[in-house]
């Protein structure tokens, strides 16, 4: 029998697990979905075994991909901080989303 995969990863498309997560929160209804998912490392694994809590994942390619994906996240979230046409409100969630995001890459190294 071949070995079982103990590790805890990450979701390929992490942006729409959070948008996911975030309507579930908003509505109290949860979403069908199937019982696996592609992880950043290529494999797919049921949900049981993903996790977007960077302390909880274990899987290393897994952890490296997201840190790639949020510290890209916190790049265009900042690039587009400094449009000069954007209103001063959306430039201050820009910059919020930035710095979040920047953590939470940070976290996954």
């Amino acid at each position: 029998m071949g070995k079982r995969d103990e590790l805890i990863h990450v979701p390929k498309r992490i942006w729409h697990k959070h948008i996911q997560q975030a309507l579930e929160a908003y509505t109290g209804i949860e979403s069908e979905q199937s019982k696996q998912t592609t992880t950043g490392c290529n494999k797919r694994r049921n949900w049981e075994r993903v996790s977007l809590n960077p302390w909880d994942v274990t899987c290393i390619e897994c952890r490296e991909f997201a840190h790639a994906t949020y510290l890209n996240r916190s790049l265009i979230a900042a690039g587009a901080a400094k449009n000069d046409f954007l209103p001063e409100a959306i430039k201050q969630e820009l910059k919020e989303e930035s710095e979040s995001a920047a953590l939470v890459a940070k976290a996954f190294t």
